[in-house]
This record gives C-alpha cells, structure tokens and sequence, in this order.
C-alpha cells in the first residue's frame, strides 16, 4: 500500500509540474523582458539587439527592453544573465567571443556558457576586415606582410580581447565591398574568421518559451531575405541576385530555402550561385535530390566556374538513382525522397535532363577540355562567357578571351553564342 502512495504521489508531482509548465510557457511573457547586451551601445551587437528586440517586442505583446552591460571583454554581462531567473523575461544578445573564446584565453571566466545558458538561435554573421591607414605604402595584405616584417613593431587596433578581430580578420568576399580579396585570396591559406550572434538565455528557461523565440527569429530572418529580393527585384529592377551555394551549413535545396526560392520563382528571377567548385557541385546536387529545381522551375539558377565538378561527375550522379532504387540496404540507410516519389529517376536521362537546365559560367573555364566537359552535359544555349573580373586581375580576363577564341572544339557561331549571344537570351 505505501509503495501505491507512493507512486500516486509522485505521479501527481508530474501531472502538476506539467500544468505548471504549460500554464508559465502559455502566460509568458507576463512583463517586459530584459535583452542584455554585454557591449556598449552602437556596436553591431547591440545594433542587432535593437533590431531583434523590435522584432520580438511586436510579436510577444509585451516590450523587449535593451540592457546594455559592458566591461571585461562581455564577462560583466554574460554573468548578469547567468545568475537571472530562468523564467524567460531576461535573455542574452551576445558574440561569439563572450559565448565560445573567453574561456579559451582567459585562465578562469566567472561563468560557463556549456552549462549556465540554453542557445536560443544564432541570429547573424559579421564579416571582419582589415584596414590600414591610407598613409602606409601598402595596397595589399602581402605588402602589409612584407612591410610589418621590415619594422620591428606594427600598431594593430581591434575591438577588444576576445573578439573576433583580436584573433584574425578574414571573411569570403563581400557584396558591398566586391573589390576587396579574402586574407586566403591574398596569399594566406586557411584562414576564415568571422564573428557570429547569437541569442542566449539562462539554463533552466522552459524549452516552449526558447521553440517560441527561435520562431519568431527564424520568421523574421525569412521575411528579411524575402524582402531583400523583393527590393532588388522591384525596387532596383535587377535581373536577379547572387546567393552562396550554402548558408550555416545548409545547401539551396533545403526547405529553409523555400520562402525565398518562392519569391525569385514568382519573378522567374536569374540566381547566381557563387562559391568555390566543389560547394558549387554540393549545391547544385541537393537542388535536384531534394526537388527543388522541379518545386521552383522558373528559377534561372547560373553556376559559376563551369558548375565546378559538376559537369565531370553529370554521368555519376545519374546512376544514383538507378542504384538506389536497385539496393534495399542502400535505400534503408540513405532514403532520397526524391527518388521514392519519382520511380522514373532510376533512369540517368531523367536526372541529366535535370542538370541541363542549368546555365553554366565559363570564368576560370574556358580552356578546350573544359569547355568540351561542359557541352558534353549542359544545353549549349545556356553556357555563358564569365571572367571573375573583378575578383581576378584584368590579365585573367584577357587569358579568358584568348582561351575562348582559340577553342578548336568550337564552331565561329558556338563562340559568338557563348561571348554574348546566350547572355542576351538570359537577360532579355
């Protein structure tokens, strides 16, 4: 009988402990919630909380109120907020320095971000770049190499211990500064920093209130590139944008895409996919096995660089149908929806046919085997003249002309049609 008390006893604890739950997460937010920033005002941070903080405070009914709490490389505010109530009224906007590096160059930091917060979402990226007073006889980062090894000492300013700048600047190019080459562009390999922000809030804060926030974050962060496409398209009346073959990890094809691919599909819009080869074949792929390219066909996807390797591995990839649909065990352990729902893939013509509605840029590509490869797979009214100017020198450029003129495997009309005529047929 005690052992029956017992057990009704701790069930009754569960049950009230859940109404109590779902009661907190229905009423919450109950009163303004506090978003500390462990910056001082007017830096990008803060600038992101203001903007994150507006977001939440018209969705949640309730004001979300910035704190600023600087000092000690963003200790001071980090701790402020891990010694809060969990009840989700005061969260964390902070960087990847407070978050990630402080306890990698500090010998002991009041506070452990593994175990004293929950992540929320991480809500922006901020690219890094170097600078030089315009004084110094340097145009370049190998002439700043060369320049500081000649000094016995060179001035570097950075925002602070533990920022991202303090450690290394280096990002991929940017669209508003498409002039100016990455620190790997410049001659150093393997280096790639960028700071990212994220939203925090203290261990314990119930998992409804951390689903709701990242909701209203994600929501928000959709509509923000649905806009920005919606003004370059209407607004700025450009033919199209330019998109990166991933972002945080997550290729075109994913269904977090899919707001944003709806609107460049409703203008019928031409998207330049960027990036380095084997991304761009990554990209191109996870278009086409996750349905993408058949949800979206008004889409004009261009490929920089040839398509990467994806004109040399077109033969490849058309089989992976045949041969998933023909081994059990290998659809078991890898399942493609895409092939599932369209038994005709198992044939290679259905995914080549695929591949060939892509349009395909020459930059760096126009040697003769390349070119070969690429009419081998691609339609050739869609293969395009690129040169990567100005990310490349103007020699480049002139390399790229004369590589194309002298193609023997082409015909005078396959020329013209590549260096413009297929262009204007793009863009008409």
């Amino acid at each position: 009988m005690a052992r029956l008390k017992f057990v009704a006893y701790s069930f009754a604890v569960v049950v009230i402990w859940l109404v109590e739950h779902q009661a907190h997460a229905q009423s919450w937010p109950s009163r303004p919630v506090t978003m500390v920033v462990p910056y001082a005002a007017g830096g990008n941070v803060d600038i992101a909380a203001r903007v994150f903080a507006r977001e939440l405070s018209s969705k949640l009914g309730q004001q979300v109120i910035i704190e600023n709490k600087s000092g000690a490389g963003g200790i001071v505010g980090t701790v402020a907020v891990a010694k809060a109530k969990p009840d989700g009224h005061t969260l964390l906007l902070t960087a990847s320095g407070p978050a990630a590096l402080n306890k990698l160059l500090y010998r002991s930091i009041p506070y452990d971000t593994d175990t004293e917060f929950t992540p929320i979402v991480v809500t922006n990226d901020v690219p890094q770049v170097l600078v030089v007073d315009p004084k110094l006889p340097v145009r370049n980062l190998g002439e700043l190499v060369a320049y500081a090894k000649q000094r016995k000492s060179l001035s570097l300013g950075h925002a602070g211990p533990g920022t991202t700048g303090h450690l290394a600047s280096a990002e991929t190019r940017l669209d508003f500064l498409p002039q100016i080459p990455t620190v790997r562009e410049s001659g150093i390999a393997d280096v790639v920093a960028t700071t990212w922000n994220a939203l925090l809030a203290p261990v314990g804060t119930s998992s409804d209130v951390v689903a709701k926030i990242n909701a209203i974050i994600n929501e928000f962060l959709k509509e923000d590139a649905c806009e920005e496409v919606a003004y370059a398209l209407d607004v700025l009346k450009l033919d199209g944008v330019s998109l990166f073959t991933s972002y945080d990890g997550q290729f075109l094809g994913q269904p977090s895409f899919d707001p944003v691919m709806a609107a460049l599909d409703a203008k019928g819009s031409v998207a330049f996919v960027i990036e380095y080869p084997f991304d761009t074949t990554r990209t191109a792929t996870n278009l086409i096995f996750s349905g993408a390219l058949d949800r979206f066909p008004s889409i004009r996807f261009v490929l920089a660089h040839g398509g990467g390797t994806l004109p040399y591995l077109a033969y490849r990839l058309a089989m992976v149908g045949s041969q998933q649909l023909a081994h059990r065990e290998f659809t078991d352990r890898f399942p493609l929806p895409f092939f599932t729902q369209n038994p005709q893939a198992a044939e290679p013509g259905f995914l080549l046919a695929r591949i060939r509605r892509f349009w395909f840029e020459v930059a760096l590509s126009a040697g003769e085997g390349t070119i070969a490869t690429i009419k081998a797979v691609a339609d050739p009214t869609r293969i395009l003249f690129g040169t990567d100017w100005p990310y490349a020198p103007e020699t480049i450029l002139v390399d790229t002309v004369a590589q194309l003129n002298a193609n023997a495997s082409l015909t005078a009309a396959e020329r013209k049609a590549i260096a413009s005529d297929n262009a204007q047929k793009l863009f008409a």
